[in-house]
């Protein structure tokens, strides 16, 4: 096969050919979902999860059940028969016992109380009827049931299992229950009344006027700092109230009769709306919310994992678990990574791939955008030797050219004659580093392009963050000595070639001088910075500030090249960011930034010593 080594620039010097139609990337996850339902009784209600996290509870309403849910494996394990129309469900804080409140049953057996040990179920009565909500004080010591038909409250010692007082509240069905963060107030949601009362714990008397609301009032949930009391309403709205001056501060959108609420791990709030079919999650210091989804089932309860980023939303017969999906691409070693994202991206084969050493990043920081402007995989090879995975996963992609960069000290000849054997090879090869990167975006048709990147080509953070940020625009990225006091000559004339009025500068002045945005300011070019104060706020702003959607984000180690590298076209397939992170943590601004842009999917590259566990686990920087 004829190989050739470019040694200059021009419009195609190099014959890559686009990929059209041959990208078949996988489409985003939705991850704050559904995902997988889980099957329960029928008409499922309440949903709530152990406080260790391994298991779930479900109220059934026709089927008379409560369903007992493996958190680990999303499956039912256990339905349990507990009588007449089971809807309010509370699990001791000590996860001995699960409370469930039975709409439709008599006085004397309106409350089952089962073991979670051997899952034996005893009937006790609380005094009245239609019980609706029945919750736990924090010791474990008292439960509180609101009894909807017979307009009372009652307080229940879970010792004896006897009501030790009551309350009757006129025709106030009451429905939700709330307790303060000091366990002193008892909040109840009284329906018929537009209005949430206050009760002594110990005595259950009033404590101060009640709460007027502008609708009927369902459930009530206090924020995890216990500053909010937030109600939702049968008028698609939830009303939030300052538990200080115990009056509405804010009213927050939530679709019409949110009848489920419940705070994740994060703070976020998770309404769910029968009337609008409506999962929605909500930034409490804001009020701003994210429709996660439509539900063709009316959904009903929600319940937050304590620690993961998942949630539980009943609807129908099932359980659908919302969850922020993580998954990890990775090989044993670098080469064999890059294979993995390479079958993630292009299922379907490649026409062009691009090889580029694994042992250092030099030639290769400028590929990234030219990979993804012709829908081609980059791999990584060894200077020396072909490595089997790469080799056998070049045969599966079935590519009519091969694109070699960097020089033959780079990668040896010895290299490029065994990729002879899977499609004609082409070797991109400047004098140095910017000259390479040079010749790789002029080897595909930038032309015409409005705007450029650049950043520095001694270092590769700033480059890898800002190369998918270009990708995903279909944008040229160019190398150039940060240190210099102007930018070079060939870079002007390149950056003239393709048409661009705009640069953006990628990392600081101390990757990219001042001195080479103030030339090519007065070149003529409009210029605009990126930079943070490291590396990773640097590419926080790549990302807050480009086109990618947010919906999937790429995660990849600011410590090392090459799995951000070849990770490039895959952020570019699925317009996500890739954000280059530490490898113990995740910075919380980039947590954030997940919220703002809707984040469903994550995509980690790179085993565990690369991205640890608690990365995998979204774990917040200290």
């Amino acid at each position: 096969m004829r190989r050739t080594t470019v040694r200059g620039w021009g419009m195609l010097a190099v014959p890559v050919m686009v990929a059209v139609g041959l990208l078949v990337a996988p489409a985003p996850a939705q991850a704050y979902g559904p995902g997988t339902a889980i099957a329960t009784g029928e008409l499922s209600q309440q949903v709530v999860f152990s406080h260790d996290g391994t298991t779930a509870w479900v109220s059934n309403r026709l089927s008379g059940t409560v369903s007992v849910i493996d958190v680990a494996s999303g499956t039912e394990t256990h339905e349990i028969v507990v009588g007449d129309e089971p809807h309010g469900i509370a699990i001791s804080p000590d996860d001995s016992e699960v409370w469930v409140a039975l709409l439709a049953s008599p006085t004397a057996t309106d409350l089952v109380v089962i073991d979670t040990a051997d899952l034996s179920t005893t009937p006790i009565s609380s005094g009245g009827n239609g019980a609706w909500i029945v919750i736990f004080d924090a010791a474990g010591d008292f439960a509180y049931v609101s009894n909807y038909h017979t307009n009372n409250v009652a307080k229940i010692s879970t010792s004896t299992r006897a009501v030790v007082d009551s309350v009757t509240m006129g025709f106030a069905f009451p429905i939700g229950l709330e307790l303060s963060a000091n366990g002193q107030t008892l909040y109840v949601a009284q329906s018929a009344m537009n209005r949430i009362a206050r009760l002594s714990t110990s005595s259950l008397d009033p404590v101060g006027a009640p709460i007027a609301l502008p609708a009927r009032p369902g459930l009530l949930k206090l924020t995890p700092d216990g500053s909010q009391l937030w109600a939702t309403t049968n008028a698609g709205q939830i009303s939030v109230v300052s538990t200080s001056t115990h009056s509405i501060v804010r009213y927050i959108d939530s679709g019409w009769d949110s009848v489920g609420l419940a705070f994740d791990s994060e703070g976020f709030a998770w309404v769910t709306a029968d009337g609008t079919k409506w999962v929605r999650r909500v930034n409490p210091a804001t009020g701003d919310y994210q429709t996660i989804t439509y539900l063709d089932d009316a959904p009903m309860g929600v319940a937050a994992h304590p620690t993961k980023r998942l949630v539980y939303v009943t609807a129908g017969n099932s359980v659908l678990p919302f969850d922020l999906g993580v998954s990890r691409l990775a090989g044993p070693d670098r080469y064999a990574t890059a294979v993995e994202i390479s079958q993630s991206a292009f299922p379907s084969g490649a026409s062009t791939v691009y090889i580029a050493t694994g042992a250092n990043y030099p030639d290769a920081l400028a590929a990234g955008p030219v990979a993804a402007r012709v829908d081609a995989p980059i791999l990584l090879t060894r200077g020396e030797e072909l490595p089997a995975v790469v080799a056998e996963e070049l045969v599966r992609l079935d590519p009519d050219n091969i694109v070699v960069i960097g020089g033959p000290t780079t990668v040896s000849p010895d290299v490029e004659s065994a990729l002879a054997a899977f499609g004609s090879v082409t070797r991109i090869a400047g004098a140095n580093r910017f000259e390479t990167a040079r010749m790789l975006v002029a080897s595909v048709d930038f032309t015409y392009t409005w705007e450029a990147y650049i950043a520095t080509g001694q270092n590769f953070p700033d480059a890898l963050s800002g190369g998918a940020a270009a990708g995903v625009q279909r944008l040229p990225l160019l190398l150039v000595n940060g240190s210099a006091g102007s930018v070079d000559a060939a870079t002007l004339d390149l950056l003239k070639w393709m048409g661009a009025q705009k640069v953006t500068i990628l990392g600081s002045t101390s990757s990219v001088s001042a001195g080479i945005a103030t030339s090519l300011s007065q070149a003529g070019l409009e210029v605009a910075r990126e930079g943070g104060a490291d590396r990773y706020e640097t590419s926080l702003l790549i990302n807050q500030n480009s086109q990618s959607t947010g919906e999937t984000v790429v995660l990849a180690t600011g410590t090392n090249f090459p799995d951000a590298l070849a990770g490039t076209p895959l952020a570019s397939a699925l317009s996500a960011p890739l954000f280059v992170v530490r490898s113990d943590c995740l910075p919380r601004a980039v947590l954030d930034q997940f919220d703002r842009g809707g984040t469903r999917r994550v995509i980690l590259l790179g085993g565990e010593p690369t991205l640890s566990v608690a990365v995998e686990d979204l774990t917040p920087c200290p």
